[in-house]
């Protein structure tokens, strides 16, 4: 009886060894997976959609560049912060990439992102998105403490009269509402959130991605 029960035993635990081998496995398999996965294009919007959601964005580089880089970005985002980088380093490497931005402030969790996006479209309302937005994140650490007119003296915008009245009067709500009813109609669920041509990333691309996809659709042109 008890050489019965110590092969009970002994199987129970090699089973147990097996199964743990195999859920480990399997849990390795799925990070991997996301960890590979995650970066690649996973949506493609049809042509009218995407033209319409890119025709209502700031824009950063040759309005007549052949690829859009499309980001919604909120301003207190640390990862929003770090993209940066990368898309500085695109349009530095490719004249044929204008990057068009939209808002997406995660209100739940920055209580400042609103507003400052309102901020940065009275700057663009001057024609100064492009410094504002780049000030906006180097001072990201200091939202909330600086006013949005001290960030508008630092990022040189001239008119900082008309850029306070701006501010004051709710000039960018409209703008900004407007790009949350459409990352909400995208169902986008992170910042930032990023497009290429159409095609959107399940998470922020590596500057190799981008590169990669921008080489290959130069070189199906050319071919």
């Amino acid at each position: 009886m008890a050489t019965s029960e110590a092969r009970i035993l002994v199987a129970a635990s090699v089973a147990l060894g097996i199964c743990a081998v195999v859920l480990t496995g399997l849990v390795i398999r799925r990070e991997m997976s996301q960890g590979t996965s995650r970066a690649e294009p996973n949506l493609l919007l049809r042509k009218a959609e995407w033209e319409v959601v890119v025709n209502k964005g700031n824009a950063v580089g040759d309005i007549a560049a052949k690829h859009t880089l499309l980001v919604f970005t909120d301003y207190q985002c640390p990862a929003c912060r770090d993209f940066e980088a990368v898309v500085e380093q695109v349009l530095a490497q490719h004249s044929t990439v204008r990057v068009i931005y939209r808002h997406f402030p995660l209100r739940s969790i920055h209580p400042w992102a609103e507003a400052a996006a309102q901020a940065a479209e009275c700057a663009a309302a001057q024609g100064v998105f492009a410094r504002y937005h780049a000030t906006l994140f180097a001072k990201q650490d200091s939202l909330g403490l600086l006013s949005w007119a001290d960030i508008a003296g630092i990022a040189g915008v001239s008119d900082t009269q008309s850029f306070k009245e701006c501010v004051d009067t709710g000039g960018g709500i409209a703008r900004v509402a407007d790009d949350l009813a459409t990352a909400h109609s995208l169902e986008l669920d992170r910042t930032p959130s990023v497009f290429l041509d159409g095609l959107r990333f399940a998470r922020r691309p590596s500057l190799a991605a981008l590169d990669t996809l921008v080489g290959a659709t130069a070189k199906a042109q050319r071919d």
